[in-house]
């Protein structure tokens, strides 16, 4: 017993190391000074709001805005005097959230070897590149993937007690991302089968009770918000958004208009039949790149090695649970056939699969440690784990030096004008704006997302410069930002003596950049085209 209990104080205090590392790599790459301007934008804007209105926004977009409504928690102990400290914290809660992640990890990893190889497991996912840069990002993934391993690891357990809290985890799913509410399908099928008839009704009852009593009031909260935003299903007029049901009736009904590449047809039937195949293709390739591109570069390693020492009577140790493991992910990684074929392309909605491949590597990184000496093979999976994570995240993180350019570009075009071409990150234009307007928050528009008190003209159907700049009156242009790498503005760099009109008012280089980002103003006086 005491040799038990010393083997689990080291596995602690081994996960704990793993955690602080995992945290610290973290931190090695947070994005100090940059503020936040991809999806988590939204989240900030909704939980900012709710932190100074002591209450849901009204009119805002409801679709999983339970990160938002988890952030506005936490930004009530914290200063709401500057909103880059603000986004600060939003990105610090997604890494902590992100590398609490392995705790439950453990568990799961543990069902299917011993602890000193499910610590590896547990390394795996610290320090996995892809969701490491997704963490920094302060998007709701984090806290989504986090709920999902929380939920898989409760549900393998045991003892009965424990699992109908995977129900709870499940409900607070729903709220962070809509799609999260069909873990409840398997999960209500594995929890109920072989129950006998008074068993499954005391069950069902209870675990309609869990998912009830969490996303019941809170969509009734979302449609109170949102009573003035309306949609039908049917003939039933419905005002208020709860954020599940509406999400996934928009979801729905809009499939059609989001399938790219589908020609006009005048048969009605060879072109709904066009369309299916379409939307099937793109889901099916879509996925199939993405998915492989998520076994690179840790996963393919060791699923090959798994592979390899493929022993049937090993699995056939774990089916039960490996069996679970795979339903759920199955169930985690149908929204994303959904969005690859909508052509969303991105690559974190093959990501809920990581518990599956983590638990699957496991299998050959035991099979091998336990040839030869085990300690040297065992650290040689180490350093191959901490190796490949580490230059693939020096290649695919975020250029902070282009961010801080992008940003101070931002900053000046916002002092001059309401409008400008779009150019590389313009994205920051936005944050800059809330800066600029702080504590005064972008007002909904009618569909519930942000609007923005700013123009920016698209440059992409046009080949020349020439030709945009002969329509710059009618756009009511009066700034332009040139990019030194952009090819449209090549023309321009190799005869800027032609552009006499165009005058210098700010270059990204008096500021220590080393790349080229220029303001010009359209002097017009002098424009003769």
């Amino acid at each position: 017993m005491q040799k038990l209990g010393s083997k689990f104080s080291n596995s602690l205090l081994i996960l704990f190391f793993i955690l602080v590392f995992g945290l610290g790599l973290r931190l090695w790459y947070f994005p100090f000074d940059v503020p936040i301007a991809t999806d988590g934008f939204f989240s900030f804007v909704y939980a900012s709001k709710t932190v100074l209105d002591q209450a849901l926004p009204i009119g805002y977009d409801t679709t999983n805005s339970g990160w938002s409504n988890f952030l506005s928690i936490i930004f009530f102990f914290f200063d709401k005097s500057d909103p880059l400290y603000m986004m600060g914290i939003q990105r610090v809660t997604s890494i902590v959230l992100s590398c609490l992640t392995i705790i439950p990890g453990f568990f799961i990893f543990n069902k299917f070897t011993n602890a000193k190889i499910a610590l590896v497991g547990c390394l795996v996912l610290a320090v996995e590149p892809r969701m490491l840069l997704i963490s920094l990002e302060g998007i709701n993934f984090s806290i989504f993937f986090f709920l999902i391993v929380l939920t898989i690891g409760l549900f393998l357990n045991k003892n009965k007690s424990i699992r109908y809290l995977s129900f709870v985890c499940v409900g607070l799913l729903s709220l962070i991302r809509y799609e999260g509410v069909l873990l409840f399908i398997p999960l209500a099928i594995m929890f109920l089968r072989n129950s006998s008839k008074k068993e499954f009704i005391s069950k069902i009852f209870v675990i309609s009770i869990i998912i009830g009593c969490i996303i019941i009031p809170v969509s009734l909260l979302r449609m109170d918000a949102t009573a003035e935003n309306c949609y039908e299903i049917g003939k039933i007029n419905i005002c208020g958004r709860d954020g599940i049901l509406s999400s996934f009736f928009d979801r729905t009904s809009d499939m059609n208009n989001r399938i790219q590449g589908t020609p006009d047809l005048d048969d009605r039937v060879s072109y709904d039949n066009e369309r299916i195949l379409k939307f099937i293709f793109y889901s099916v390739t879509n996925f199939s790149k993405f998915f492989s591109l998520s076994l690179i570069p840790v996963f393919i390693i060791f699923i090959l090695l798994t592979i390899i020492s493929l022993k049937k009577n090993e699995f056939l140790k774990k089916k039960s649970d490996l069996l679970i493991l795979f339903t759920l992910t199955c169930f985690l990684i149908l929204p994303s056939f959904y969005a690859y074929g909508r052509d969303f392309l991105e690559i974190r909605y093959v990501l809920v699969a990581i518990p599956l491949l983590v638990s699957f590597s496991m299998f050959g990184i035991d099979y091998f440690s336990n040839k030869g000496e085990n300690r040297k093979i065992l650290i040689f999976f180490i350093i191959i784990i901490l190796t490949v994570s580490i230059i693939f995240l020096h290649f695919e993180a975020r250029d902070r030096s282009t961010d801080l350019q992008s940003i101070e570009i931002s900053k000046k075009i916002i002092e001059l004008t309401d409008t400008t071409n779009t150019y590389y990150q313009d994205g920051y234009i936005k944050t800059a704006l809330l800066v600029s307007d702080w504590p005064d928050l972008p007002d909904p528009t009618d569909g519930g997302k942000l609007s923005q008190n700013f123009k920016k003209i698209p440059m992409k159907e046009y080949e020349h410069f020439e030709d945009f700049m002969k329509d710059s009156r009618n756009l009511n242009l009066r700034y332009i930002v040139v990019e030194e790498h952009n090819k449209i503005f090549d023309e321009f760099n190799k005869n800027k003596a032609k552009y006499e009109y165009l005058e210098k008012v700010f270059d990204s280089r008096d500021l220590g950049f080393e790349k080229e980002f220029s303001i010009y103003k359209i002097n017009y006086e002098k424009k003769r085209i």
